[in-house]
Formats: C-alpha cells, sequence, structure tokens
C-alpha cells in the first residue's frame, strides 16, 4: 500500500504520535483489542509491516482470532509466539504473520511483514550493486 493511502486511512482511525526512521507511531482511537499501531515503510514510500500493541485492559484477543492454529509455527501447543506464512487474496505478495503473548492463549502484540519476492530481491540487490559498482544480480551466478 503506498505511503499517502496509508497514512489518510491511519488519519481516519487514529493519531499520530511520532516517526524515526521510517517508521511512525500511531495511537488507535476507538479499537477494543489495540491500542497501538507502528507501520514501516520501505525506500519507496510502501507499507513493509505493520505491528499493533494489544490494550493492557483490552478485550483479549486470541491467536485463533487471527490465524489457524493447525497453519501455525512452531505448533501451536504452548507457545507464545506464533508465526503464519501466507499470500494476499489476490496472490500479488508474500507476508509473514507473527502474533506474540505473555501465554499461549492471549496475544498482546500482532505484526504482518511483506516478504520480499525474488523479483523485488533483486530490484533491490540492482540498486545496491549499481551505486557499489557490481554486477547485478541478473549476472549472478545464483545457487539454487
Amino acid at each position: 500500500m503506498p505511503y499517502d493511502r496509508a497514512h489518510a486511512r491511519l488519519s481516519e482511525i487514529g493519531q499520530f504520535k511520532s516517526e524515526d526512521e521510517g517508521q511512525q507511531v500511531w495511537r488507535l482511537r476507538y479499537d477494543k483489542h489495540y491500542q497501538y499501531l507502528i507501520i514501516g515503510f520501505d525506500r519507496d514510500r510502501s507499507v513493509r509491516y505493520i505491528t499493533v500493541l494489544a490494550r493492557p485492559n483490552g478485550q483479549p484477543v486470541n491467536y485463533a482470532d487471527v490465524g489457524n492454529l493447525a497453519d501455525a509455527a512452531p505448533p501451536a501447543e504452548r507457545q507464545s509466539t506464533l508465526y503464519w506464512k501466507a499470500n494476499d487474496r489476490k496472490g500479488r505478495f508474500e507476508y509473514l504473520a507473527i502474533a506474540k503473548g505473555k501465554d499461549c492463549h492471549y496475544l498482546n502484540r500482532y505484526a504482518i511483514k511483506a516478504v520480499a519476492s525474488r523479483e523485488r530481491r533483486c530490484k533491490r540487490e540492482r540498486r545496491q550493486d549499481l551505486t557499489n559498482g557490481l554486477p547485478s544480480c541478473t549476472q549472478r551466478r545464483v545457487p539454487r
């Protein structure tokens, strides 16, 4: 999601608190579960990750409310950090969802992070290689 669109939506649901090195902190106004949202942007000013922090006295969020426990890694039994890898509904990008909590029932933070596609990683490497005078990743032999 582009910066302008993300910022417009965040302005509707929260109040801007601070910004540092491409990361912004927003206080959510009306959410029963989450108090803060932290959003990070990449160099192209697209959303790279979003993390929400639970309200200390808010309505608890069960891990099963954010993802299928059978698909989580490691297995959900007695874990306080669970990971899911998935694709968006249109299949355009892959993302990693991370739910963390103080116990194995309720989370206190939830993050969604875009996983760079091979094409996107290559594009980023090409940019770095051109800056450093190295051959681009399309010219390098990549072990499989």
